[in-house]
């Protein structure tokens, strides 16, 4: 039977940088870094125990900040500071993008190189902005497939068989501050019919242990915006075209 012979040590002990405590670093491990640790608790306790000055490299300003921050990354004492660099206005740098003019309130915008190709010609300062851009939203719209929903194609039906005073516009061919109805009325009233699913809307009659808060408050907020505007909206549900007699329930409700 065979003896291993335990092999030589090839490091040494060293102190914790933090606690003090003798540890045993291997001598590939000693060349590459100045500083040892027993655990990860003291490394994490010595880079957050002091900081170091450095200066922001806009204004040079004295900052503060954490050790464990490393050397390559740059500091800035202020958001302002860090897009003046990155617009290259002082420091001898040479600007790399273009400044352009909010489409909504006028404000300066600067853009770098690789955003000014936009291919619908405008830039906002803001996402408020933007939103308020409706002919950009329905550029957007109009820009991605939109596939008639089945409920769509049965009221539609509806419409045209009864002759009622509504036209399609799910399409993005009308909207009412940023959000696109179904069917709005062509009679001069202010009417329009919202066509919702009850899966992806989360029908409290067929889904009410169904968890989307997201989807409840982008409807209540699209009610909250077609009624500041004057607008009454009609809301149809999926399961109501599935009954028997729905016609006249969805005539009535829409009569009404």
């Amino acid at each position: 039977m065979k003896v291993r012979r335990a092999k030589p040590k090839t490091g040494q002990y060293l102190p914790c940088t933090h606690c003090s405590k003798p540890i045993y670093i291997i001598l590939s491990e000693v060349s590459i870094h100045k500083d040892h640790f027993c655990d990860v608790v003291c490394r994490q306790a010595w880079e957050t125990s002091e900081t170091k000055t450095v200066k922001c490299l806009q204004c040079h300003k004295d900052i503060r900040r954490p050790r464990c921050l490393r050397e390559s990354r740059k500091t800035f004492c202020s958001k302002n500071c860090r897009d003046l660099f990155q617009r290259g206005r002082s420091n001898g740098r040479i600007p790399t993008g273009k400044i352009f003019k909010c489409a909504i309130c006028g404000k300066d915008v600067y853009k770098h190189k690789c955003h000014t190709d936009n291919v619908f010609g405008k830039y906002y300062c803001s996402n408020e902005c933007r939103l308020k851009d409706s002919s950009l939203l329905r550029k957007i719209y109009f820009s991605q497939q939109h596939i008639q929903t089945k409920p769509e194609k049965v009221i539609q039906d509806l419409i045209l068989k009864y002759k009622l005073p509504y036209r399609y516009t799910g399409n993005g061919d009308f909207s009412v501050g940023r959000f696109m109805p179904d069917f709005v009325n062509t009679n001069g009233e202010k009417k329009l019919i919202e066509v919702n699913g009850c899966y992806w809307h989360n029908c409290p009659h067929c889904y009410p242990k169904q968890n989307a808060k997201d989807q409840d408050s982008k409807d209540q907020r699209k009610y909250a915006t077609y009624k500041k505007f004057g607008w009454t909206p009609i809301l149809l549900w999926e399961h109501e075209l599935k009954v028997k007699n729905w016609e006249n329930n969805v005539l009535l409700k829409i009569k009404e």
